[in-house]
């Protein structure tokens, strides 16, 4: 059994949609490790979310492509926030 946060409340996270379609990620990329890495904790009080890269770059790929010319490219904060886009005009 992975070493799962008791604090937290996990849930067994089994893909992605963005529009209604499913992104092409496979479930496992989401199950712990026997060290917890990698479970799905749901956090109200938190402002960003955190997927694996296996995950994540395909969630950046679909927003990207979705919000096309305005994405800030080069914008990263801290390390995070490469998907800010200008949303004036969406």
């Amino acid at each position: 059994m992975p070493n799962l946060d008791p604090l937290a409340y996990t849930i067994p996270m089994q893909g992605i949609r963005i529009a209604g379609k499913k992104l092409n990620i496979s479930p496992a990329v989401f199950r712990a490790d026997a060290g917890g890495s990698g479970q799905t904790m749901i956090d109200s009080g938190s402002e960003f979310s955190y997927f694996v890269s296996e995950a994540y770059d395909k969630v950046r790929e679909v927003v990207v492509k979705a919000v096309g010319p305005r994405i800030k490219n080069g914008y990263v904060y801290g390390g995070v926030a490469d998907m800010c886009f200008d949303s004036k005009n969406a």
